[in-house]
Parts: structure tokens; sequence; C-alpha cells
């Protein structure tokens, strides 16, 4: 009577009644071990993670304490990292302003999996004949997504040439 326990084991204590009598007590103890669980995930910049019940955006390392179908603690710890998305350029081979049924090709930079331009092309560069502003946005190779800066292209309409005058 009156120790603390830690360890797995059977424990035999004598105890007196206030008659005299001897009593026998005999404690067959199981001391289950905590569970510890470390996960790790990597979002891209401006996501979020469903971390126990919070969602976290921060690289960094989270813990979260359950409790086991046995009654005992369950530790989980997740080591966040959060991947920044790749730069992204459009060019220009060429001059911004183009002459009506001629083209221009716009370019974006390279090393990506994936380009989705908003005039639907899915390819690096796109060749333009149309006046309109140009972007696209891109997947690297973590999955995350960048969206380029816009460029226009205008289109001018010819003009007769004058005759020379002499």
């Amino acid at each position: 009577g009156g120790n603390t326990l830690f360890a797995t084991g059977v424990y035999v204590d004598s105890l007196v009644t206030s008659q005299g009598c001897d009593s026998v007590v005999s404690l067959n103890l199981t001391v289950n071990s905590v569970s510890s669980t470390l996960l790790t995930a990597t979002i891209c910049a401006g996501g979020s993670y469903i971390f126990g019940n919070r969602s976290v955006q921060l690289a960094g390392s989270y813990t979260d304490s359950l409790k086991t179908a046995a009654g005992c603690d369950s530790i989980d710890t997740l080591q966040l990292t959060v991947n920044q998305p790749a730069s992204i350029v459009l060019s220009i081979k060429g001059n911004s302003t183009i002459c009506a049924g001629s083209s221009v090709e716009v370019s974006a930079s390279s090393g990506f999996q994936s380009y989705s331009w908003n005039n639907g092309a899915t390819t690096p560069s796109i060749s333009v004949g149309t006046a309109g502003n140009y972007s696209v946005s891109v997947t690297d190779a973590n999955g995350c997504v960048a969206q380029s800066n816009t460029v226009t292209i205008a289109v001018q309409n010819g003009v007769p040439a004058r005759p020379a005058t002499i």
C-alpha cells in the first residue's frame, strides 16, 4: 500500500485489517509504452496541412497528444516543410506591338512540369497574333503552382503607304 508503480511486473503487498488479520494483495501490472509517431509532410506556400484538430501553414515541428484505445497517451510529431514556388517570368521575342497578320513568340521560364496559359495552350512558349493580355500558370517538380506576370500584346493595323511626292 502507498507505493507508486511505474514498471510492468507482479507486485505483492501484505495488509493488516483493523481486526489484526493479514490480507495479501497481488497485482499483475502491465505498463503500456507511449505510442510515438513521426510524420513528415510537405506543402506548397499558401497551402495548409490538417494535423490533429488544427490547420498548419508554416514550416516547423508540431506535436499532438492523443489517447489510444487502451487509454494511454499517443504522441504524434509532424515535421512540416513548406516549398516556395519557383519564380516564373515571361519574355517576348520581339516587340509587344505587332503588325496585323504577324505574330510574336511569348515564352515562360523553362524547367517546369506543366504550363497552362490563359489562352488554353500548355506549352512553354506560345505564338501570339491576337491583341490581348497573356499569362501562364506553371507547376514545378514539387507540385507547387506559380503565376507569371502578364504581358500585353498590341496589334497595329496596317496604314497604306502614301505615294512619295517629288
